[in-house]
């Protein structure tokens, strides 16, 4: 679809003054934090997203049909924060300030790193500086985009340069976003990639959990390797619960009431998508609304969930976090890790690579429709 720009670049004296760019469906406006941190809040009718266009280019929050969905976090907004070049410093100030829907991880690293690596937390995206936010309204009004861009040539002494263009596409109505990220290499030669979209729901008790991928002892793993930050915290109880979920995966497509996701599960598994390229995750709830992610595993070859409901811990803020999929290249254990199981792909000297993403909400009419579909890709 054709766009048109109806503003051009935000300005840090947007985020200043306030106001709003709006061509009366849907609305852009600019705001700053109390920590300073300059946030854009749009709205379509049905709810809203609030994007931190310098921060990571984040999806801090997302609303709709009167359903918060983002994960319960100590850390209730973002925080001001140094950008540090200190790969030690940079991971720390990843969990000091985590507390957004959306994350995007990379583009060079991601993942817990081992005790070989020597790169923060998810890599360089989460807290990267992202210019120039700007908007489009589509010709018929009905959409709006949100772009920017991240150069990062400066890092060329180290062997690597790239551009990050993000682009967020949000329709009047719907509770559907489609992001996509575009990552174009700049260095004269080949460049390594990992990638992660760490889309961070709540858990909902009573909710099911739907996806297009077999749920079987033989085509999802339970993670047993666990990172430093959790082998303090298991518990018998969790560890009995977990061996469970390995030898009967089932188990937990039945979001339980208690909380016995802590310190966190996790599970691989592997999608299937169908003609259109896409693989579906719904986490159904008792009022029939529905989590929803859709990536596609031609680009993510790693399906990986995440659960966590723990008790209120400042090293690791989150209380109540849910990734019914965290769309990636590799399994988060890394780049030595990633390395060694042959997953850590190139992108050519000039070349490219995007990735997509399509979640937020699906109404009950909708998630009753996309279960069918995940049916039919499942042959069943």
């Amino acid at each position: 679809m054709q766009m048109r720009y109806r503003s051009t670049v935000f300005s840090q004296s947007d985020f200043e003054l306030g106001g709003s760019v709006s061509n009366d469906k849907l609305t852009a406006t600019p705001f700053r934090y109390k920590s300073g941190v300059p946030g854009l809040t749009v709205s379509n009718g049905v709810g809203e997203i609030t994007v931190l266009p310098h921060r990571g280019f984040q999806i801090w929050r997302a609303n709709f049909h009167g359903h918060e969905l983002g994960m319960e976090s100590l850390v209730k907004e973002p925080t001001d924060m140094e950008v540090s070049s200190d790969p030690a410093v940079r991971s720390n100030q990843y969990l000091t300030g985590y507390g957004g829907f959306l994350v995007h991880c990379g583009p060079r690293r991601m993942g817990c790193p081992g005790e070989k690596d020597d790169h923060p937390l998810h890599g360089f995206l989460p807290l990267a500086y992202f210019e120039h936010p700007k908007i489009g309204f589509s010709e018929d009004g009905e959409t709006i985009i949100l772009t920017g861009k991240l150069n990062d040539a400066g890092a060329k002494g180290n062997g690597y340069a790239f551009d990050v263009e993000p682009l967020i596409t949000m329709r009047r109505g719907s509770a559907l976003i489609d992001v996509s990220l575009k990552i174009v290499n700049q260095y004269d030669g080949p460049m390594e990639i990992m990638q992660l979209e760490h889309a961070n729901f709540r858990t909902v008790p009573g909710s099911r959990l739907v996806y297009s991928a077999p749920c079987t002892p033989e085509t999802i793993t339970v993670r047993d390797q666990d990172p430093e930050h959790i082998k303090a915290k298991l518990s018998k109880a969790y560890l009995d619960f977990r061996g469970s979920v390995k030898e009967n995966p089932i188990r937990h497509n039945t979001i339980a009431a208690e909380p016995i996701y802590d310190p966190e599960l996790v599970l691989y598994l592997q999608y299937q998508a169908g003609s259109d390229g896409w693989a579906h995750s719904m986490q159904v709830m008792p009022d029939g609304f529905a989590h929803y992610v859709a990536h596609k595993p031609a680009q993510f070859p790693v399906g990986i969930r995440w659960i966590r409901t723990a008790q209120p811990d400042p090293a690791f803020p989150v209380t109540n976090g849910f990734g019914l999929v965290l769309p990636a290249t590799a399994r988060p254990e890394g780049y030595t890790a990633a390395i060694a199981a042959g997953m850590v792909p190139t992108i050519p000297k000039d070349g490219s690579i995007t990735f997509d993403l399509r979640l937020v909400l699906l109404t009950p009419t909708e998630a009753a429709a996309m279960e069918k579909t995940i049916d039919t890709i499942l042959g069943r």
